[in-house]
């Protein structure tokens, strides 16, 4: 179950780590609000609290494992579903399908007591062999439970064989593949990638909609599979529940035409729809396309409320609070654990004391309870991501003298956010910490990646010839314990070094080990490098340019300026009686002065410190580096 989508962070909204604006520390007060849900749910909400008063089915018997069946191993917390993994641990396949893996979870939850438990059986898959589990989606799991009922496993198979040869979802790009698509009821055309119509499309009897077809380029997201977008996914399952496929599409259309989520910026509460819970909190806010994508269809839709914004002081903004990891773990704890407490604690919290994006001074910190020089998180994300995920006892809170600001090692804004929620993902899905334990206390003390920036002083890693350096942490995340580990040597300081190893030569280093051809990683690291000659100081010749330009265009601003203001006074106090000017700036001036003043604010407002042409070749330059980089 992911807590933090690091890779691709969710479509609809920006990615927290390339957000500039800074949230203030007390966003303006939400004022009371009222009940007023989309159209789209309110049948189906009324319909699932009809549904709840019925009383709960028989229990049976729950059926032994099969005699030869394999004992379940390293059983995993949650099933990592459409998530590839790279983790060290027990895979499962069937003898007769060796590419369909499944993982410890399922095989324990599904397979293990079944009557064809015998016919799978576990390896262990290295750490770095990346996998996902393909068990826990829709179509298998009605396919499993046809075959243990029917004692016929044919249709299963076919679809165990063909499965895994199904390209996987392209989320963002639309690439060539087969795709499906509709238009009934719809006001543009849904796309789906085989792959998504293969899993949750066709074991529903929404299937016959569909048909062959082309992602639409003119629609109204920029996703190739909708499926990208996590409403789609929880409107397909409680519509089909329903057999309601006009809800579906309203639900759909609904979607269509919501406003991307600003994130961390704060825009008019009246530019779009606001949510909050019932309970009501100050300063916690959800805009409309958030609570779609995260909050509607599921079983606390009712304990949120739309929030008045027509009371509101002139001038109050409003910043959605979904976009923070602190309340993005927290809601996926609470649909996996439904406890919605875990969301209150957490928005409570989050109201008053926000994760900033700067160094801050506070009361309580947290670190790990051994101690980890160097780490530590506020208690917005201790209380939002650790508790809830259940690892609090590993934690302990730390206070430190007056003036120790520091920024919370959880922040978006940190180099190592994305490595830390990965282990963290990580330690979550094993139900293990030491993961997470033991890559705190490896990189807690190293420096930041410099990337490009030449630094000097500093150690790092590099072969013989110094064709490329990485530095002390790139080498950790990438290099050691690998097939050409002993190719770079540690070289204890070295003069205006930059680290190589912070981009795609990271791939080229993992396929090299995996090729065993160092041949392919140095010409890599060359064309990277000769890129970098013909770019970088080129761009840094554009830039450094424009702003001698740009300071120049002040000075005579600020000069023109001046002597305009001594001509003013001379002009108040009567002046020498005659009349200065010209054809450019024209007459009336008190003196010579005034005029060239004119001429030079005229000059800094024609011209142009960043011209299209140099503009033009600058993106042209970074399109290049982008490309290596």
């Amino acid at each position: 179950m992911p807590i933090v989508n690091v890779n691709t962070p969710l479509q609809t909204v920006a990615s927290p780590p390339s957000f500039i604006a800074e949230l203030p520390a007390h966003p303006p007060s939400p004022p009371p609000a009222t009940n007023r849900l989309p159209e789209a749910t309110q049948k189906l909400s009324s319909a699932n609290a009809q549904q709840s008063t019925k009383p709960a089915p028989q229990k049976f018997p729950v059926p032994g494992p099969h005699a030869d069946a394999e004992a379940p191993r390293d059983v995993l917390r949650y099933c990592p579903e459409g998530d590839f993994t790279d983790f060290e641990g027990i895979w499962y396949t069937h003898l007769e399908c060796l590419g369909f893996f499944v993982c410890s979870k399922c095989y324990n939850d599904y397979i293990y007591r079944s009557p064809y438990g015998n016919l799978f059986k576990g390896r262990t898959m290295a750490s770095g062999t990346v996998t996902r589990c393909y068990f826990k989606t829709p179509r298998m799991l009605q396919l499993w439970s046809k075959t243990t009922e029917s004692k016929s496993d044919t249709e299963l198979k076919t679809f165990m064989e063909s499965r895994p040869k199904i390209p996987e979802c392209p989320k963002l790009v639309a690439s060539e593949r087969t795709w499906y698509t509709t238009t009934e009821g719809l006001d543009y055309r849904f796309t789906a990638c085989q792959a998504c119509y293969e899993d949750r499309i066709a074991p529903t009897n929404f299937k016959p909609y569909f048909k062959p077809g082309h992602p639409d380029p003119s629609k109204p997201t920029p996703l190739a599979c909708e499926f990208g977008v996590k409403l789609v996914d929880r409107a397909l399952k409680e519509c089909a529940k329903q057999n309601s496929w006009p809800a579906f599409a309203r639900s759909l259309n609904d979607r269509a035409c919501l406003p991307k989520c600003t994130g961390s910026q704060h825009v008019d509460p009246n530019s779009r729809k606001w949510f909050g819970p019932v309970q009501h909190i100050d300063n916690i806010a959800i805009c409309e396309t958030c609570y779609s994508d995260n909050i509607i269809f599921t079983e606390f839709t009712s304990q949120f409320t739309q929030l008045r914004t027509d009371t509101l002081p002139q001038g109050t903004t409003w910043a959605c609070v979904f976009w923070q990891p602190p309340i993005c773990v927290a809601w996926s704890e609470v649909i996996e654990q439904k406890n919605f407490n875990i969301f209150l604690e957490s928005a409570r919290v989050l109201a008053n004391s926000q994760c900033s994006h700067e160094a801050t001074e506070r009361d309580k910190w947290y670190t790990l309870a051994e101690g980890c020089e160097n780490f530590d998180i506020c208690l917005a994300c201790y209380t939002g991501v650790i508790k809830p995920l259940g690892f609090a006892h590993f934690f302990k809170d730390v206070t430190y003298a007056p003036g120790s600001a520091r920024m919370c090692d959880l922040n978006p804004k940190m180099q190592r956010f994305q490595l830390y929620m990965e282990k963290l993902q990580i330690a979550v899905t094993t139900n293990n910490f030491s993961p997470l334990s033991i890559t705190l206390r490896k990189y807690a003390n190293l420096p930041p990646c410099p990337r490009s920036e030449h630094v000097s002083g500093r150690a790092f890693y590099g072969d013989s010839k110094d064709y490329f350096t990485a530095c002390l942490s790139c080498y950790e995340e990438v290099m050691t314990g690998t097939r050409f580990a002993d190719k770079v040597q540690y070289k204890p300081s070295v003069d205006n070094g930059v680290c190589h190893m912070y981009g795609k030569l990271r791939a080229h280093w993992r396929t090299a080990c995996a090729n065993d051809d160092w041949d392919f990683f140095q010409a890599a690291v060359k064309h990277r490098t000769d890129i970098y000659l013909q770019v970088i100081p080129e761009m840094k010749q554009i830039l450094a340019m424009g702003r001698i330009r740009m300071m120049t265009q002040m000075s005579m601003f600020s000069a023109g300026l001046m002597m305009q203001g001594g001509d003013a006074i001379l002009s108040a106090a009567g002046g020498s009686g005659y009349d200065y000017g010209n054809s450019n700036v024209g007459y009336g001036f008190a003196s010579s002065g005034g005029v060239q003043g004119a001429e030079m604010f005229n000059n800094a407002m024609n011209m142009r410190p960043h011209n299209a042409g140099d503009m033009m070749r600058a993106y042209q330059l970074e399109a290049m580096w982008k490309e290596v980089e």
